[in-house]
């Protein structure tokens, strides 16, 4: 399952502010995480270790501010827990994915004279 979040990591260090129930805040744009690069971790890696998801959809609140420290903070520190890839074996999704490339359909036609 796909988790998404809303992510205001805005304080920088600061603890995550609590939620409902202990969680995100419920919004209008989705469940909302309010803290710092190493809580958001933290949850990540919990909510991974109880097979509650297998992948997340992150937005930052302000992708200006949060986009560094989610990058630098957040996804560094799954890295470092081996949560996160820190590379891809392909050049392409398609190599990533290990699919064949399928056959030009249209290279088929270039002879066909009809």
């Amino acid at each position: 399952m796909l988790a998404a979040l809303v992510v205001d990591l805005g304080g920088g260090e600061q603890a995550a502010q609590p939620g409902h129930g202990g969680g995100p805040l419920p919004t209008a744009q989705g469940p909302l995480y309010r803290g710092g690069p190493v809580d958001l971790a933290d949850l990540i890696a919990a909510w991974h270790a109880a097979d509650a998801v297998d992948g997340f959809h992150l937005t930052p609140v302000e992708p200006r501010r949060d986009l560094e420290r989610l990058v630098n903070g957040t996804v560094a520190l799954l890295q470092h827990r081996g949560l996160f890839r820190t590379f891809y074996p392909g050049a392409t999704l398609r190599e990533h994915l290990g699919l064949a490339r399928p056959a030009n359909r249209y290279a088929a036609l270039a002879g066909d004279p009809t």
